[in-house]
């Protein structure tokens, strides 16, 4: 793994390991069966899934992840990765029409097939970034991520990433998190808004 927390000690670092290796393995199990049922939502609700080959959070991302909640929030390894709701995350596009009601109806076909609802946007901000995730609750209290964009706001989130990357490093200087923040900022605005958006700010 990668980019151990500098303000971390070797224990904590260590403890940060153990349970992100611990999720992968249960990710890699629990896997196959959610994306079968994300994959019939998605095409029965006229969404199409992308970036499906970056379904699984890497070991080395999840591990900076872990660490950065430890850290944060000065919580212990167990407790920070049972918070991150990403280890799993699929990507929809829908078109720009209709857009809020058909990742409502995503949402809803996972309720029926036996999913949890753990957290539902309740809309875009009128600023930053622009798109909808969705968490749920998968088999033996997985959490998983369903983010909805349309084609627009997916190639602004392509194109923002490696921005938030830089900004989201614990080396990176505040000033330097100012400046990406603001770029990042500049790409959203760009995001035509869908007919049935639903904001809030």
């Amino acid at each position: 793994m990668s980019e151990d927390h500098p303000d971390l000690t070797d224990f904590e670092r260590a403890e940060a390991r153990r349970v992100t290796q611990s999720k992968c393995a249960e990710v890699l199990q629990k896997e196959p069966a959610i994306s079968a049922d994300v994959t019939r939502a998605v095409i029965d609700a006229g969404g199409v899934l992308e970036r499906f080959t970056s379904r699984l959070t890497s070991e080395g991302s999840l591990y900076r992840k872990v660490q950065h909640v430890m850290h944060t929030d000065k919580t212990i390894a167990e407790d920070a990765v049972a918070v991150i709701s990403d280890a799993l995350r699929y990507t929809v596009v829908v078109d720009e029409k209709d857009y809020w009601a058909t990742g409502s109806e995503i949402g809803a076909a996972l309720e029926r097939a036996g999913y949890k609802s753990f957290w539902k946007s309740r809309g875009w901000r009128r600023f930053g970034f622009k798109g909808r995730n969705d968490t749920f609750i998968g088999p033996g209290g997985l959490l998983f991520e369903i983010q909805i964009h349309t084609k627009a706001s997916l190639r602004a989130a392509e194109q923002a990433h490696p921005l938030y990357e830089q900004q989201r490093r614990p080396t990176t200087p505040e000033h330097v998190k100012v400046e990406l923040d603001k770029l990042q900022n500049a790409i959203f605005d760009r995001v035509p808004a869908p007919n049935d958006v639903k904001w809030v700010d």
